[in-house]
């Protein structure tokens, strides 16, 4: 009797296991998938969105850590760009480099963090090594996106090293000016504005401002951008949107791109800014992550950092609509890379058409609006501009950027 207990305890202890796991399978359906290539993807089932609009850390560190893990063995990060995938293309390296280390600079990580120090400090290294004899990064649209990072980097840590590289890169900036004001691709005076090179062309040159730069021709250039971007501005019904290039508006999506660079060039309260403001207020409910177009997310980051230095209830509103969003659409991958402490947490990405390195930067720093960089700090900015700058000589750095 007793042995015949014992084979029916050893036969339906494994069927009642069996069945466990099947229930918790069903329990769990929809919230796991294949994604493309990559391991089974966990999604989570809601985001834990403040009152406020704000996002805890946990899709930011996953974020990052999923950066560091693709950051390439020699500090950059390729990929991402084209619609061709992510791949390996040298030409987008400076501006995906760029792209991806501003949300480590955002998040406050510098060259002496913990976990990202070394992430930070080869980003650093690849950009100052791969600067062209005369101050550029390959392809010109990639220039400005450089400029940007390594202007944040220098205002954050001081690092002596940066500072000529960032210099060089405003220089470029500066020259490459049209005479309405804006900046195209190939940063050539002779070329037309587009709204998209001149937007990351400003960001530059203000962060540039905000680290105590003052390079021959920035003011002015800053000036004449204002001019620039009224060039522009179609006007329509009350609202108004900011054209790709002048006498063509088939991108409106860029409009984002116009206020924030006004805002930033202190030209919020131009009726060209507070129209366009009204225009991005009025198509908030169409935050949309499942049947966006892969430029939206493009688009949304221009949009959120407007609203965000456009404050108040606009801004509340906006950021608990897009936070949600951006965080239920984080592909998450459990036990993905080690952390400090040697145990492995999980990375996460966002992608739209294979742009996984732009797209995952770009949610990063819409997530990450508790800013530490001063070009993203609303508040801090205008005290900033009043200081002095900090004096290199009492900054010391632990790790050393070789040139």
């Amino acid at each position: 009797m007793k042995r015949t207990s014992r084979l029916l305890f050893r036969i339906f202890l494994p069927l009642a296991l069996l069945m466990v796991v099947v229930a918790t399978l069903f329990l769990v359906k929809g919230r796991t998938r294949v994604v493309s290539s990559e391991p089974c993807l966990v999604e989570p089932t809601e985001s834990p969105v403040c009152d406020s609009g704000s996002v805890d850390d946990s899709a930011v560190l996953r974020a990052l850590r999923w950066l560091k893990k693709h950051q390439h063995s020699s500090g950059c990060w390729t990929g991402g760009w084209s619609e061709s995938g992510p791949g390996s293309d040298m030409d987008v390296a400076a501006g995906m480099t760029g792209l991806a280390l501003l949300p480590f600079l955002a998040y406050g990580q510098t060259t002496e963090s913990p976990e990202f120090g070394d992430t930070v400090a080869n980003a650093l290294s690849w950009l100052v090594e791969n600067q062209l004899e005369g101050g550029g990064w390959n392809r010109k649209y990639q220039h400005a996106i450089a400029t940007f990072a390594m202007a944040e980097a220098y205002a954050l840590m001081r690092i002596p090293p940066l500072r000529p590289t960032v210099e060089r890169g405003l220089d470029i900036i500066i020259a490459g000016q049209n005479s309405q004001g804006g900046w195209r691709y190939e940063l050539a005076p002779s070329e037309p504005s587009s709204a998209s090179a001149s937007a990351w062309c400003c960001l530059a040159l203000k962060a540039g401002q905000m680290a105590g730069l003052d390079r021959p021709g920035m003011e002015d250039a800053m000036r004449q951008a204002v001019e620039g971007w009224k060039t522009l501005f179609n006007e329509s019904a009350g609202t108004g949107t900011f054209q790709y290039m002048v006498g063509n508006d088939a991108y409106p999506g860029l409009t984002g791109s116009g206020v924030y660079s006004l805002q930033l060039l202190g030209a919020a309260n131009l009726p060209e800014t507070r129209a366009a403001v009204r225009y991005l207020v009025e198509r908030r409910s169409g935050f949309d992550w499942e049947n966006a177009r892969w430029q939206d997310v493009y688009y949304w980051y221009f949009d959120t950092e407007a609203l965000y230095h456009e404050g108040g209830t606009i801004w509340r509103e906006w950021s608990r609509a897009f936070s949600r969003e951006i965080y239920a659409a984080q592909r998450v991958i459990p036990f993905g890379l080690a952390d400090t402490e040697g145990r492995m947490a999980s990375i996460g990405y966002w992608c739209k058409k294979n742009h996984r390195v732009m797209d995952t930067a770009l949610c990063t720093l819409m997530l990450v609006w508790r800013r530490t960089l001063p070009v993203f700090d609303r508040e801090s900015a205008p005290e900033l501009l009043e200081s002095e700058p900090r004096d290199e000589a009492d900054r010391t750095v632990d790790i050393i950027i070789e040139l």
